[in-house]
């Protein structure tokens, strides 16, 4: 992994960030394309696919691939590990050689916003900051590779009992921060200052839910073939309930999850978890755990906007042990990198104070016309509202870059029509986002 060319920050604060020369981690080839294992063995059900088992929650990385234009992003394992200790052995594809590598990545986890208009896309109701709801399941694909099922602890053999620890968090026990990259970029994570090192949790968390992982559990690996297993994981939070507020925050209804592995069987320094390069000449030992993460490479994820916090972050090496890195404390925002990476999860989620079809009906039949427009002319965009309400729009760009808005104003019930002008408008596609007091609607145009 390259050194990561950051400035330090403060919470709501920007800081200086070099994103043009920022690389993510390295991608090793043994960890890509991993799959799903064809039976739930907690549950005996049949897992094919992930979207047969994902259909009606809150995909971000679905809804970012399908708002951004950018496609299925790519997958691999990250490993989780208590510290860096053991080794992974890759074979480097260039020389073929041994290529060892210390796994740094101690905690990883996600915020959710329910209010980015990304969830458009794939037909999600987009909520407001007023709007609380509670979190059903948390849904991920987790890697458990178990290579040692007992040891002796002096009185005879024991069955080894790994621990996965899933903290989740309310808005209250999170921090905003931002760098500077294409303008303020935010990220959301739990509170930097409640982090605690030496078990790398954070009290701030409003529950923790613990996973003994036994034999049971035990996921496989192929190490000839170099391929990887996974389950589909089910967290169901009790009474994980968001707040909302009535006041300036508009952070309000975000929240988030974390996820931290600790192993029975603790790595000496040097020890070797996989040797992917030569796997008949080792004997494991060690036990490891992962979650597949998607990614776009060489597109940077910017979140230029407060409503729109939805990120993953990390706990590295070089902040793991209470460190603050070129400002970085606690926890680093893969939002950092020029390649986009996100944990792979998804959310269900239930609101209680308003129902989707009220999120789907409070404004409606979008249209913008002409469509494709002309620059330096004009579209009108219209709309249907079910309530008289006031209104306003926001205009992006392909980037997500706000590039025009119009200022709130009182419409009536019925079909209403705003104008906005394409006089500096460049070539290409455009979202235009109506919000209203009840809901939101999106559609995309062209101007050419």
């Amino acid at each position: 992994m390259k050194r990561l060319l950051l400035t330090g920050f403060a919470a709501l604060s920007c800081a200086v960030l070099s994103a043009q020369a920022l690389q993510g981690p390295r991608i090793y080839a043994e960890d890509m394309n991993p799959g799903i294992i064809s039976v739930d063995k907690a549950t005996g059900k049949k897992v094919v696919t992930r979207a047969e088992s994902m259909s009606d929650v809150y995909s971000f990385v679905s809804a970012y691939g399908e708002n951004w234009m950018l496609g299925n992003p790519s997958s691999y394992v990250r490993w989780i590990s208590e510290d860096s200790n053991a080794v992974t052995i890759y074979t480097d594809q260039t020389t073929n050689e041994p290529s060892p590598s210390h796994n740094f990545v101690h905690v990883l986890g996600s915020s959710f916003d329910p209010k980015d208009s990304s969830y458009f896309a794939i037909g999600k109701p987009v909520l407001t900051r007023y709007n609380p709801y509670k979190i059903d399941t948390i849904y991920f694909l987790q890697f458990y590779v178990r290579n040692t099922d007992s040891v002796d602890l002096g009185n005879g053999n024991e069955e080894v009992v790994d621990t996965v620890f899933v903290q989740y968090f309310d808005f209250n026990g999170m921090t905003m921060r931002a760098f500077t990259r294409n303008g303020s970029n935010r990220n959301m994570s739990p509170d930097v200052d409640k982090y605690v090192p030496s078990t790398r949790l954070n009290t701030a968390a409003v529950a923790t839910d613990t996973i003994l992982l036994t034999t049971e559990w035990a996921d496989s690996v192929n190490f000839e073939e170099g391929q990887l297993f996974g389950r589909l994981v089910k967290m169901v939070p009790e009474n994980f309930n968001s707040l909302s507020t009535s006041g300036a925050d508009v952070s309000a209804n975000v929240t988030g999850f974390a996820i931290t592995f600790k192993p029975m069987i603790k790595p000496n320094l040097g020890d070797t978890f996989i040797n992917w390069n030569d796997p008949a000449s080792f004997t494991p030992k060690l036990n490891g755990y992962g979650v597949r993460v998607s990614y776009w490479e060489n597109h940077a994820q910017d979140i230029l906007t407060l409503w729109r916090l939805n990120n993953t972050f990390w706990t590295i090496s070089s902040i793991a042990d209470g460190q603050t890195i070129n400002g970085w404390k606690s926890y680093l925002p893969t939002t950092a990198y020029t390649t986009t990476t996100m944990l792979d999860c998804d959310f269900a989620i239930t609101t209680d104070n308003m129902s989707v079809s009220k999120f789907n009906n409070g404004i409606s039949q979008l249209k913008v016309v002409p469509n494709p427009a002309s620059t330096a002319s004009e579209v009108g965009v219209l709309f249907n509202l079910e309530k008289s309400s006031n209104v306003h729009a926001i205009v992006r760009d392909i980037n997500g870059k706000v590039v025009s808005t119009i200022n709130e104003g009182a419409y009536n019930k019925g079909i209403n029509e705003m104008l906005i002008s394409t006089e500096n408008f460049t070539a290409g596609i455009y979202t235009v986002s109506v919000i209203s007091n009840f809901g939101t609607q999106s559609s995309k145009f062209i101007v050419q």
